[in-house]
């Protein structure tokens, strides 16, 4: 499946309403959710670096906006900016959802000035 066609499993309202995670009923208006199908790709709002945690090992968390107006808690894989205009594709794995970065349009948009700009200020 090509990247801009992928799909997750979601739960649809007829106000119009979008949730990505299993709920009784719609947030907005409390109607009957019945399940979809969204797209995957979706824009990263937020991020932020945890460093203290039970693993030792610090990763990213950050909030995705998917179709429908849906937004989830994230952990991010691959390179981002985290100034709210990254594009992400979401998958849900072991219960949680990541967001894959869509490398080849951040890094034409920012052509290696992300990786150079924490290197100029060290040295």
């Amino acid at each position: 499946m090509t990247p801009g066609r992928a799909r997750i499993d979601a739960l649809a309202c007829p106000c119009g309403g979008v949730v990505l995670h299993p709920r009784a009923a719609c947030p907005g208006c409390g109607g009957r959710l019945s399940p979809t199908r969204i797209r995957a790709a979706a824009t990263l709002v937020a991020s932020t670096v945890v460093r203290v945690n039970p693993t030792g090992a610090p990763f990213r968390l950050g909030v995705a906006h998917a179709a429908g107006g849906a937004s989830t808690l994230c952990v991010i894989e691959g390179e981002v900016r985290g100034h709210g205009r990254d594009r992400v594709r979401l998958e849900r794995r072991d219960g949680r959802f990541h967001a894959i970065a869509a490398r080849a349009r951040v890094s034409e948009r920012t052509p290696a000035r992300s990786a150079t700009r924490g290197a100029s200020r060290k040295g």
